[in-house]
């Protein structure tokens, strides 16, 4: 797994020390992150099957800095939204690699749901990863049933306990009401379905 964003970016711990919890080896890329063109050539040279992890912006920009193949075996997308058009090219140039959409805020970890793309019609975001939970609420924070587009709300243990100042306004770290419990949730302003 290529680090190729800098360490001060949310992120980049899920890059770095996910892996090596899970055992595998990370790979600092030297090449300077802005300069995609030294990053491709050095991801090139590397001669092993790759996982990338990176926003789909840089790795649209990233695989335009050279006709060269890279070898990838696992696309990770987060950040921003991951359109059709990527993952279209990505299936043509890529056709046995899997193209994962990952979802989450900084406040919950960087990442909430994940999920394959197997098709460019349908794009999620996918499911909660283990021990998280995303809900869709209504203006006044209580639960949608299922399949009604509502704000949605994340729960679980990566999440944070809130900001430390400078926050205005109403806070988005407001728990949930459900069957009477009081849930800490991160509510994102992003709408969906769940």
């Amino acid at each position: 797994l290529p680090a190729v964003s800098s360490p001060v970016f949310d992120a980049s711990l899920k890059r770095t020390l996910g892996a090596v919890y899970a055992g595998r080896c990370v790979w600092m890329v030297a090449a300077d992150g802005a300069d995609t063109a030294a990053v491709h050539a050095e991801l090139a040279a590397a001669g092993v099957p790759l996982m990338l992890n990176c926003v789909p912006s840089y790795l649209s920009a990233l695989l335009s800095e050279s006709n060269e193949r890279l070898q990838v075996r696992r696309f990770l997308c987060g950040g921003e939204a991951l359109k059709a058009a990527l993952v279209a090219r990505l299936r043509a140039g890529w056709p046995d690699a899997e193209v994962w959409n990952l979802y989450g805020p900084t406040e919950a970890t960087a990442t909430a749901t994940a999920g394959l793309v197997t098709d460019t019609e349908a794009i999620t975001v996918g499911t909660p990863i283990a021990g998280a939970s995303v809900v869709a609420v209504d203006a006044n924070g209580s639960v949608l049933p299922a399949g009604v587009r509502g704000e949605l709300a994340i729960t679980g243990p990566g999440l944070a306990a809130g900001y430390l100042s400078g926050h205005v306004g109403t806070s988005p770290f407001r728990p949930l009401d459900v069957g009477g419990r009081r849930i800490p949730a991160y509510h994102t302003g992003d709408l969906g379905v769940v």
